[in-house]
């Protein structure tokens, strides 16, 4: 299992924000006991939303109980009931329930405010908690897009570098042949018909490898291919195909040879030819 795809998957995120079915809840919950990045990623969540709410948290303002209060002893109160209980001796006893017994204060009155700023103050809270949740949940969303994107950048970073210590542990090697005192340069110049063509031949005459430096070579038709060719006692021996684009833009490794006294490149269909064109010889070189 790719656990960075997974963790990069957004399910996290939506765990965290309790957007998930159950079926993926109890998935992140059974991958974060096996895996412990993905635990850690989630622990790691839930500590940046804590502290983000901490952060964005909101009083309610001090004036508020007073208004409420206010309110409520502006509003017009029904008349006091009186119960009436009636003593086992026969006696009545008048019960008036519309006042505190200690500060003379209406209880309804009590009652209904508080009750308004329990309201009140709930209704406040959870439209705050929910604007929270909206802001946490677009910053996680935000911050999961940049993590996507500086994920993206690295990736290509990543590549364009592997991409150079390639080219890198290429030019070595090259240099490294080049330097060899048993390779023989041989330079083949245009033909007649391409006066100004220019290409050179490098023959390790040790190891028999061949490399291929193209200097002035035209890009030709895309139904066209240039063959190398080995002039052996006489008769033109197949050295292989090559293409003109950015792998052959320094040398191209060509197939091997044990002798040759001359080597030369035509102009042939794509995949070479048997033999070569003459006509479209365009450079050649002697040993």
């Amino acid at each position: 299992m790719d656990l960075k795809e997974y963790i990069s998957s957004g399910i996290i995120e939506r765990y965290v924000l309790d957007s998930v079915s159950s079926q993926e809840r109890q998935e992140v919950e059974c991958m974060s006991h096996i895996y412990p990045e993905i635990g850690e990623e989630v622990t790691k969540l839930q500590m940046a939303i804590e502290q983000m709410a901490i952060k964005s948290a909101v009083t309610p303002p001090i004036h508020l109980k007073t208004n409420l209060l206010a309110k409520v002893n502006q509003t017009t109160q029904e008349p006091a009931k009186t119960i009436v209980k009636k003593e086992k001796s026969g006696k009545v006893v008048q019960m008036n329930t519309s006042y505190s017994e200690k500060s003379g204060t209406p209880i309804f009155k009590i009652l209904a405010a508080a009750s308004i700023a329990g309201i009140v103050a709930l209704g406040f809270y959870t439209f705050q908690l929910n604007a929270e949740k909206t802001e946490l949940s677009s910053n996680v969303s935000n911050q999961a897009s940049e993590i996507a994107e500086i994920k993206k950048d690295n990736q290509a970073l990543e590549l364009a570098f592997n991409e150079l210590s390639n080219k890198n542990k290429i030019s070595e090697l090259q240099l490294a042949f080049l330097k060899d005192v048993n390779v023989s340069q041989i330079p083949m110049k245009g033909t007649e018909n391409h006066p100004d063509l220019l290409a050179t031949v490098y023959w390790n005459t040790s190891n028999e490898k061949v490399m291929l430096g193209i200097d002035n070579l035209p890009v030709p038709p895309s139904d066209k291919q240039y063959q190398l060719w080995a002039i052996v006692d006489g008769s033109p021996v197949d050295m292989g195909v090559f293409s003109m684009n950015n792998e052959t833009a320094g040398f191209v490794e060509m197939k091997t040879t044990s002798s040759s006294q001359a080597f030369a490149i035509t102009l042939e269909p794509v995949g070479g030819s048997a033999s070569p064109t003459l006509e479209d010889m365009y450079v050649i070189g002697y040993v």
